[in-house]
């Protein structure tokens, strides 16, 4: 996936899908494609809660500021709605086309919302070989392996790591003992803020 863009920021960017075609553009209030290849019709069908989803973002900020409780719990509903509608398409795009340059492209934006990516196992399975060895493919393919090392039921995989006092803490230490590991991301503002707790 590729986005097509100006130095002109009145005209949208264009999102795209490189493979192995040309493509011919015209630019004069907008970006428009004067010829569409197969692959870019079934791109942009692919991407179309992409475009839907962003005209509802600025509502959160208002209704926060409200504190309009019911506006922001119909809000979660749309975008529920939204999150499986993008998953449907991708899904069926993906189980329909499994030879298609998008079909990674189609199992990645769906697997982005699984809770345990070693249930895309028999899912990933399916597709050839050449797409499994592709970047994005490895890249699927790692975050299943990885899923299925720390499975429910799997001992935690061993690690070691600098507490905040400056000691070197391992989980082998606490072997026998309760443990509640609290995983976080660095852009988080809130986990960081909860690191000295």
């Amino acid at each position: 996936a590729a986005t097509i863009s100006t130095d002109n920021p009145k005209i949208k960017p264009l999102k795209i899908f490189l493979g192995n075609t040309d493509f011919v553009f015209k630019i004069t209030d907008e970006i428009n494609l004067v010829t569409k290849p197969k692959l870019q019709t079934e791109f942009e069908k692919l991407i179309i809660v992409d475009s839907i989803r962003p005209n509802y973002f600025a509502f959160y900020g208002e209704l926060g500021e409200k504190n309009d409780e019911k506006g922001l719990a119909k809000l979660s509903e749309l975008f529920e709605s939204l999150k499986k509608s993008d998953i449907n398409i991708s899904y069926l795009y993906f189980k329909n086309n499994p030879k298609s340059l998008l079909s990674v492209y189609a199992f990645e934006r769906f697997s982005f919302f699984q809770d345990d990516y070693a249930l895309l196992d028999i899912d990933f399975s399916e597709l050839p070989d050449w797409i499994k060895k592709s970047v994005t493919g490895k890249y699927v393919s790692n975050k299943i392996e990885g899923a299925k090392a720390v499975a429910i039921g799997k001992p935690a995989p061993s690690f070691s790591q600098t507490s905040i006092d400056g000691k070197n803490a391992s989980l082998e230490n606490f072997k026998g003992k309760y443990v509640l590991l609290d995983f976080w991301a660095s852009w988080c503002v809130p986990c960081r803020d909860d690191i000295p707790f």
